[in-house]
């Protein structure tokens, strides 16, 4: 199962949006009476208003089944939903299971897969606030146990997930491409970018002994790596770029500076390797992008991928110079 949390202030918008008509939405869970997205809202906004200092009084927790699951029994979805609330700590707050149909608006696709949504108020029945600290890893964490003890099928958590995922909106637009050309619309589809950058790099780091002679051949791929240097000279790590979409070093799998020396075995001299690269970014102060999760199906379909060459840019750094300021003594 893949579940996820999301926090919020308004449960009207979120009852409208679980319960539309288009959705083939089912309450199949819960403790409270209403089964209107008003009745549910004014319902809901009874106890959390008992708490002002709680400001996010909405936790919406989304379960999705693996596909391998089928069908999946509505009483067992509950069975695990109401697990789910106990051992989240919402044992004694209001909650609602929606279970929601494989044709779900809003998607571009039929779902090949079950799924529901669990509402639960942060306020309990005391009016205490609900403990959510590392809610996300211990609800991972709880998916993982209800798998075993079901017999459901097993999924990594995030945090065992070495590779970069291609983001939801790359395997989407993968998968029109890849109906498009069976459809006959389209002659090739073309792969997600994160997928093609570490087949590029696991194929490179092969062929290669040391991490410059790495980049030459990631370059012939039309891959440009660039080093992070401070202003003080000291290297602190790699990003490579492709399509214009730039990556750091440690979103992808063993292929940051560390891992491509402890790991793949390449060497890289920090003295004089620097001056061999082509690309060099002097930024003092260095951002990683966020993670991103979520798994690409059907990525071994692929018929043909086109890479539009990237043109190479020389970074010159300026230094600037200190100011000095005089005072004047009166």
């Amino acid at each position: 199962m893949i579940g996820n949390i999301t926090k919020g202030q308004d449960f009207g918008g979120l009852f409208k949006y679980l319960l539309h008509p288009k959705k083939n939405a089912l309450i199949i869970g819960g403790n409270v009476g209403a089964e209107t997205p008003r009745e549910l809202e004014a319902e809901f906004l009874t106890f959390s208003t008992f708490n002002d200092r709680v400001t996010r009084v909405v936790n919406h927790l989304s379960v999705g089944f693996a596909r391998l699951d089928g069908v999946v029994d509505p009483q067992l979805q509950v069975r695990i939903a109401d697990r789910i609330i106990n051992e989240m700590g919402y044992g004694n707050s209001q909650y609602l299971v929606v279970a929601h149909g494989r044709n779900d608006p809003g998607h571009d696709r039929t779902h090949d897969h079950d799924h529901f949504h669990i509402v639960a108020n942060a306020v309990d029945l005391n009016g205490k606030w609900v403990d959510d600290f590392q809610s996300f890893r211990r609800f991972e964490k709880i998916l993982r146990e209800i798998e075993k003890d079901e017999q459901l099928t097993q999924i990594k958590s995030s945090s065992d997930v070495k590779k970069r995922a291609p983001t939801h909106g790359q395997c989407q637009r993968h998968k029109r491409e890849l109906r498009e050309v069976a459809a006959g619309v389209r002659q090739m589809a073309i792969l997600p970018v994160v997928e093609r950058l570490q087949i590029a790099i696991d194929t490179a780091a092969k062929e290669s002994k040391s991490v410059v002679e790495m980049t030459k051949k990631l370059a012939e791929r039309d891959i440009e790596s660039r080093l992070k240097i401070t202003r003080t000279g000291l290297v602190r790590g790699i990003s490579y770029s492709l399509d214009g979409i730039k990556f750091q070093g440690n979103q992808l799998y063993d292929a940051s500076l560390p891992k491509l020396q402890s790991i793949r075995g390449l060497s890289f001299d920090s003295q004089t390797d620097p001056k061999r690269f082509g690309n060099i970014d002097a930024k003092k102060d260095l951002k990683v992008l966020g993670n991103v999760s979520g798994e690409c199906e059907s990525l071994t379909k692929v018929e043909a991928v086109e890479v539009d060459r990237l043109s190479s840019k020389v970074f010159k750094p300026q230094l600037r110079k200190d100011r000095k300021r005089s005072h004047e003594l009166g």
